[in-house]
């Protein structure tokens, strides 16, 4: 798949795990099969809007939330595939950091921050 439907997978699997739902209890709210909303969360499947509608519905949170800025990632299966490729757009770079870090625990979100705040402070 490409790299929007993995940090599209990833956002619903964090706003899951934020409100305390496990997939079988979304897959309820949302009328969607258990299987599928795995499927999802690792982005093997692509979701159709009115799927998103019920998804967003079921986490409370807007489904312009759930698409903002997917449209600035780099699309291009070659490139989304290798780790070691640079994005095209500076943004980028600041938005797979924010993916990444939106998908760790509280506790360590915060540790990541010190971290950050650290290394900047030895850049100057």
């Amino acid at each position: 798949m490409t790299k929007i439907t993995e940090i599209l997978g990833q956002r619903i699997r964090s706003y899951r795990k934020s409100s305390g739902l496990s997939q079988e209890r979304l897959a309820e709210l949302a009328d969607l099969h258990p299987t599928y909303i795995g499927q999802l969360e690792r982005g093997e499947k692509n979701a159709s809007v009115e799927t998103l509608a019920r998804i967003s519905q079921a986490l409370h949170v807007p489904m312009t939330q759930l698409l903002e800025k997917l449209d600035e990632y780099n699309v291009d299966e070659t490139v989304a595939n290798d780790v070691n490729a640079i994005p095209v757009k500076a943004e980028s770079i600041a938005l797979e950091a924010y993916e990444m870090i939106s998908m760790e625990s509280v506790e360590n979100q915060k540790k990541l921050l010190k971290l950050l705040t650290y290394a900047l402070m030895l850049k100057n």
